[in-house]
């Protein structure tokens, strides 16, 4: 189980990372933009993505 859990994170790193290096100048607009929101919004679309990425998980580890 933990090294499903050490995949993610290397997996979300890898494509966190290769976002910056390859679109920088993108990549501050969409955190101006983010700076922008007010918090409950920033909060409603933070858990959504939340429970996206459990439905994954939890997907991919039941079919296992």
């Amino acid at each position: 189980m933990l090294k499903f859990l050490f995949l993610g994170i290397g997996i979300m790193l890898l494509i966190e990372g290769f976002l910056y290096a390859a679109f920088p100048n993108q990549m501050k607009k969409i955190m101006q933009m983010a700076l922008q929101l007010d918090n409950e919004k920033l909060r409603n679309i933070a858990i959504i993505f939340s429970i996206i990425g459990f439905v994954l998980i939890y997907t991919i580890i039941r079919n296992n």
